[in-house]
């Protein structure tokens, strides 16, 4: 306890139970009172736990930022299509129906703050629940994730593609769970196309098979179900391998190559003509012929040219007179 000696202004001098001396600010002391020495400590405390508060309040608010602003993205696609928004602690906060069907499958599950795990296997189960994927049927679903760090976007695809195979063998669907990574820009323009991400994408695959994607009218095809889409664009990458194979036996053919009625290699006691000598002959052959397949007229040969002897002198009786020969032509 310390005891009030002298008030002085607004301080009052008050003297510690060490006999000490200290001024205080005067809280209407009077002299003699008895005031309680902790009061100085529980200011503090005040003082601290206004710090305190004061924290909290700015950790709060920035939590609850980062709470409720998107960091990634996964769409899911079958028939219903739907993307949902989460933040940077991996929860939906927000679940956005593409479609009629999906706002359908809203109406009936809650997945706002679930996981990305949990808010798979309630939509998926809803989904075959309202009859979109029977048990011994096929299905088919794509996926696609996005978000501001890479590595979380590929461990999303991986969770929410294994999820749906999970479930769908659980209920005996034959399912086919397409998927893939995408970046900002395919993003923005699923969104300039009101659709997910994931049929976008599926549309533009199969523009690019047709071998004429520019004759292709995207917004139609991304109205169709994604099982559809992937028929269509399996059937054209088939008809365009079954094209080629069919060419390519046509190119052999026509050459002789691995045919079946191809004459093979005869063997023969003569040795081969040399490359230059069978070139000769090809061309000389080739001379020979006209433009219209008539062999064309060869060429007279020169007339053996006869000599006459001529002497000098042209009469003599020499024995061996000198000689010259004269040829004509």
């Amino acid at each position: 306890m310390k005891t009030v000696i002298e008030i002085i202004g607004k301080k009052a001098v008050v003297m510690n139970e060490n006999g000490t001396f200290e001024r205080v600010k005067n809280n209407n002391y009077i002299p003699g009172q008895r005031i309680n020495s902790s009061a100085k400590r529980n200011r503090k405390l005040r003082y601290a736990i206004a710090a305190a508060s004061a924290a909290l309040v700015l950790l709060l608010a920035g939590g609850g930022y980062a709470y409720c602003t998107p960091y990634s993205q996964v769409s899911i696609d079958v028939n219903p299509s739907l993307v949902l928004h989460l933040n940077y602690f991996n929860k939906v906060i927000k679940a956005e129906a593409m479609n009629a069907d999906a706002q359908k499958i809203l109406d009936n599950v809650n997945i706002l703050n679930d996981d990305i795990q949990a808010a798979t296997e309630k939509f998926v189960a809803e989904v075959a629940k309202e009859g979109y994927v029977t048990p011994g049927s096929d299905a088919a679903f794509v996926v696609t994730t996005n978000s501001q760090d890479q590595n979380r976007a590929q461990e999303m695809l991986r969770v929410t593609q294994k999820q749906i195979e999970q479930k769908m063998t659980q209920l005996h669907v034959r399912a086919n769970v397409d998927g893939d990574c995408i970046g900002q820009e395919l993003a923005a323009r699923a969104r300039e196309y009101g659709v997910s991400p994931g049929k976008l994408m599926l549309a533009e695959r199969y523009a690019l098979s047709t071998g004429a994607p520019d004759n292709v009218d995207i917004y139609s095809w991304t109205r169709k179900s994604v099982k559809e889409i992937v028929a269509a664009t399996n059937e054209n990458r088939f008809s365009n391998t079954h094209n080629s194979v069919n060419g390519q036996n046509g190119l052999k053919a026509n050459s002789g190559g691995n045919s079946p009625n191809a004459p093979g290699p005869t063997l023969s006691d003569e040795p081969a003509a040399p490359a230059s000598t069978a070139a000769s002959q090809n061309t000389y052959q080739h001379q020979n012929q006209s433009s219209t397949g008539k062999q064309s007229v060869m060429p007279k040969k020169s007339p053996t040219p006869s000599c006459t002897p001529v002497c000098s002198p042209a009469n003599t009786s020499q024995r061996n007179p000198a000689c010259t020969s004269t040829c004509n032509p």
